[in-house]
Order: structure tokens, then sequence, then C-alpha cells
């Protein structure tokens, strides 16, 4: 298993960092912006750094919902989905 990477609260993750953290793997991940940030579906990227995980995050969402989170490991990204089912 990876390395989670950004972990430090003043280095933002800009095109440039990214781009030297994730090497090759850097063109997947701004084909994937480019295509979710197009009117079609709308999605912004937005990056924060959390205390509580120590790292930069990114939320990306469509209006006020948040669609996946978006984290940078040694060699590659991840994403991940938060689904639930409310009853009433």
């Amino acid at each position: 298993m990876g390395k989670q990477l950004l972990r430090e609260p003043e280095i933002f993750p800009s095109k440039e960092v990214l781009k030297n953290v994730l090497g090759n793997v850097h063109g997947v991940l701004e084909e994937l912006e480019t295509q979710l940030t197009q009117d079609e579906f709308a999605l912004t990227f937005d990056w924060h750094y959390y205390n509580d995980g120590k790292s930069w995050l990114c939320k990306v969402s469509h209006k006020k919902k948040t669609v996946f989170w978006l984290s940078i490991w040694d060699g590659y990204f991840k994403t991940s989905f938060f689904l639930f089912s409310a009853r009433f």
C-alpha cells in the first residue's frame, strides 16, 4: 500500500505540485477534472487542508452536495465515495 502525500499545510496542491508528486498519473487526474467540470456534470474541485487527517483533500461536489473526495498517494490518486440510503 502506498503512502498518502500532500501532508504540509503551507504547500497548496497547485497544478505544478500535483504534477511533481503524481508524475505520469497527473495526466489522468487532469483529464478527470476536465471532463467533470464541463457543463454536462458541472462538478467543482475544491482543495482544503484538513487537520484531523493532516493532509490536503479535494472535495468534488455538485452545487452543495459532495460527490466524492480525492486524495493523493505515492504514484496514484484515490477517490472515496460515501453512499447511504435514507428511509422515511
